[in-house]
Formats: C-alpha cells, structure tokens, sequence
C-alpha cells in the first residue's frame, strides 16, 4: 500500500433499491475509516434508484456513480465495480444491508495484526423489521468454529467450508483479486457470491483472517431465485475446481445436499423458485437424511449458541441498526 491511510473501494450493485439503497450509501459513509470511494452500480433500474446515485455523488465526492446501461444481473454489476475501482481494498456491501460504523477500521486493525493477510471477513447477522416497525436483530450465521465472537484470528477455509459453507462477507486486498483473475460468473443463476468466497479462500495463496464480530447487518426478507441451491451448490464446486474444496464436497455433499433441498421445497412451495438449472447441474452429490439431519441439529445448537454468546450485544446492535435507518443520502 503507497498511502498513509489505505483506501477501500467499496462495491454496492443497486437494482430497483430506491427504497433502501440511501440508507446503505448512509452506513457506509459513516465509517470511523474515512478514506473510502463508494461505487454504485445502477444495473438498469427502473425505479429512482439513479436519483439516489445522483444525490449521494452531489453530496459526497468518496460516491462514484457506475453505470453500463441495460440490465445485466448482480454478478456484472459487482464486476463493473471492480473495473473502475482504485482502492488499495476492495470490499461488497448489498444495497439493502448496512454495516456497523467501525467495520473496516477493525478490518484494517486484523489486516496490521497478521502478516500476509489478503483477505478479511467478519460474521453476518441477521435483522429485520416486525409488523410494528421496531428493529428485530435474529441470529449469526455460526459454524462450529465461527459461534464464539472476540478477537481476530486467520480462518481455515476447511473448517469453514466443513462446519458453515455459506456464505462470507469479505474485504479482499486488490493485488491479491487481480492476480488471481476471479470474478464473479454471470451466467450462474445462483450462487455467483459463493463461487467466489470459495475460489478465493482456496487459491493457495489466500490468507484469510475472521474478525469475530457481527459487523455485516443483514436485511432478511423474501427471496427469489432463478434456480435451485442443491444443483447450483455443485455447480460451484465443480467451477471453483480446487482438489481440497473437491474433496470436501465430497464428504460433506450430501449433507449439504439435503439441508438445502428442504430449502428449495420450501422456496418451491412459496412459488419463489424457478426450474432453471447452472451449466454443471449434473455435478450434484445425492442428498442424505443420514448425514443431513445430524448436521441440521448441530446448526440449529450452534445458532442457540450464538444467540447466548451474541447477548450482551443485541441492545447494541439494535440501537445502531435504528440509528442508522433514520439516515440516508
């Protein structure tokens, strides 16, 4: 890095995000780490979601308005992103979630502490707002090795993959993106994020660190999508194409396999799912209720956990997810 405060180029692929979009360009302004440039993608909204842009970009130089006209999907929006960004960091924030106003200064204080360190991610949690507009903060998204919060450490990929396999929230250094030619696949009709959370954390020259603390607010709500999680989690493996991610899904395919198709019933049953299927929706491991319903218990303990372990945070959280949705651009 050639700059006394490094500069995170921070991505937001807006599409149709009028209503939230402000709040979150909000949050990430409000950073305690200043030296940021904030790049909105319009994928071709057809809301007010580019009178948003505008305002923000009149009103801060640190929002950069990206767009390429038509609409091409999340995965070129966030590519279009990391074209035109010049940070020494790169990270993604979607443009319904907010992040907490300390996030990346603990970023870069995990990055100082390890040497090496090329990619930083923290844990997700969950929020919402109830039928009487009062802010409900819900869970982490733990694995056996991510439940506990505290201080920084390196994350193992395998024990992530192994005990979470979801998704991650990162913050890569843009050396490290650039030489390994990773983008994000916009022919994959689910799981595009995922690809790249794992072609990264596996690229043997990853050295991944978690700052373990709920950092990412998540906005839950209805979801849509194009095509099944069990064919398009395969369909990932089989892109990402590392021996030791291979070899993982492997083992612990069917599992997966099975926790996910109870998710694509119930997404299915909402009619909230289509047909559609990835290009390798061959590659799939058979779902197993033997090895599915174990690791769905131990899911569910580990989120009780985390619940415990997340409770003298919550009233925190709470009062800054509140704080920061009576903000916007």
């Amino acid at each position: 890095m050639n700059r006394e405060r490094p500069l995170i180029s921070v991505v937001v692929p807006a599409y149709n995000a009028a209503d939230t979009l402000g709040q979150t360009i909000a949050s990430v302004l409000d950073q305690t780490h200043r030296s940021l440039e904030v790049l909105v993608v319009d994928d071709g909204s057809t809301d007010a979601t580019a009178d948003v842009i505008a305002r923000a970009g009149a009103a801060d130089p640190r929002v950069v308005p990206v767009s390429y006209g038509g609409n091409r999907g999340r995965s070129a929006a966030r590519n279009a992103g990391i074209d035109a960004s010049s940070g020494d960091w790169i990270a993604m924030v979607d443009a319904d979630d907010l992040i907490a106003p300390d996030r990346f200064e603990r970023f870069l204080a995990a990055a100082g502490r390890f040497s090496g360190a090329n990619l930083i991610t923290d844990d997700r949690i969950g929020w919402r707002i109830d039928e009487s507009g009062v802010v409900r903060v819900e869970h982490r998204f733990p694995g056996r090795h991510t439940w506990r919060v505290g201080e920084p450490r390196p994350l193992d990929a395998r024990r992530h993959f192994t005990d979470k396999f979801g998704h991650i929230d990162l913050m890569v250094s843009r050396g490290f993106l650039h030489s390994t030619g990773i983008r994000y696949p916009d022919d994959l009709a689910i799981g595009e994020d995922l690809y790249v959370d794992n072609a990264l954390l596996f690229h043997p020259d990853c050295r991944p660190v978690r700052v373990a603390r709920p950092t990412y607010y998540y906005r839950l709500g209805p979801t849509s999508r194009a095509g099944g999680a069990v064919a398009g989690f395969g369909d990932m493996v089989a892109r990402v194409d590392r021996p030791e991610l291979t070899k993982l899904y492997h083992r612990w395919g069917p599992a997966q396999s099975w926790l996910f198709s109870r998710e694509d019933g119930k997404l299915a049953d909402a009619g909230r799912i289509a047909e559609e299927q990835p290009t390798n929706a061959a590659w799939v491991a058979p779902p197993s209720a033997l090895y599915g319903v174990p690791n769905l218990l131990a899911v569910k303990a580990l989120q009780w956990a985390g619940r415990s372990s997340d409770r003298s945070l919550r009233p925190a959280l709470v009062a800054d997810i509140t704080t920061q949705l009576s903000r916007s651009v």
